[in-house]
């Protein structure tokens, strides 16, 4: 059963999001240092049967195993041109579960750090930098443009966030600025996730 997150937050209910995906990954046999979002692929059942598990638990939004899918990420393992089909089968593979829940259950899309820099300190721009966060949580093929438009806010919020230069550090003010600047309700303007 589809639903916005905008819709689910006005029920005014506390909302369960997934989490601890990573040692999830660890617990199941993933090796240090090995890209999980090589599991999409390689152990789609161990994906699927962990975002069922979360279902399961009550969780009412779910995260694609997107974390580290950018080419700045999959650059350290050769398998940067593979972002964009890891990206997109992670959010097909998170989609095909939550349409399967008994209950309106959201997909969000995971978008960790690149590791780079912000200009004038690094390579790292606000024009790259949305682009590989829309791409890398399979934003415009599989999560829609409103993906894409929490993309271009996230990276805005976090470029100029204090400390921002120094890369993921700025990450938590830009979550907790997000709620406060309307990503729900650019997500619920442009279509429901």
């Amino acid at each position: 059963m589809r639903a916005s997150l905008a819709e689910l937050l006005a029920t005014g209910k506390p909302l369960l999001a997934d989490g601890a995906t990573g040692t999830n990954y660890f617990a199941a046999g993933l090796a240090s240092g090995e890209p999980p979002e090589f599991w999409t692929v390689d152990r789609s059942e161990e994906v699927t049967g962990l975002h069922q598990r979360f279902v399961d638990a009550g969780a009412d939004i779910i995260l694609t195993n997107t974390f580290g899918c950018n080419p700045h990420r999959l650059k350290l393992h050769k398998a940067e041109a593979r972002t964009f089909e890891l990206a997109k089968g992670a959010a097909e593979l998170a989609r095909q579960v939550a349409d399967a829940a008994p209950r309106a259950v959201v997909v969000g899309g995971s978008v960790g750090p690149t590791g780079e820099l912000f200009e004038p300190l690094g390579a790292a721009s606000h024009r790259r930098d949305v682009e590989v966060a829309a791409v890398g949580a399979g934003a415009r093929h599989a999560l829609g443009e409103a993906a894409v438009v929490a993309a271009q806010r996230a990276v805005e919020l976090v470029k100029h966030a204090p400390g921002a230069a120094m890369g993921a550090g700025a990450f938590p003010a830009a979550v907790a600025a997000m709620q406060h600047r309307g990503i729900a309700a650019a997500i619920e303007k442009h279509q429901a996730l």
